[in-house]
């Protein structure tokens, strides 16, 4: 019986550890206000636009989130590269 809970603890828990893996990539963010940032970019292979990315400086470095109103745009190194486009909350009318 405790053999069989054991397992059934393991294969609940199993999803929750693959969704949170890292995939950090060397890349680099643009800014909202045009300053580009080198490090490296938590690479999810987004299925849509992310509206959020986990960005480091360096691979020991603690993790910042940018939202689209942070950044204009962002790249991984020979993978991928995304840029806003329209007007957003922090543009003026």
């Amino acid at each position: 019986m405790k053999k069989l809970f054991s397992l059934t603890l393991i294969l609940q828990t199993a999803p929750i550890a693959l969704l949170a893996q890292s995939n950090y990539k060397p890349g680099y963010v643009v800014t909202s206000i045009g300053d580009t940032v080198k490090g490296l970019v938590d690479y999810q292979e987004w299925d849509a636009n992310p509206e959020t990315i986990s960005f480091k400086k360096t691979i020991d470095a603690q993790s910042v989130k940018y939202g689209v109103n942070d950044i204009s745009f962002f790249n991984i190194d020979k993978t991928d590269s995304y840029k806003r486009y329209g007007h957003h909350k922090h543009c003026c009318h």
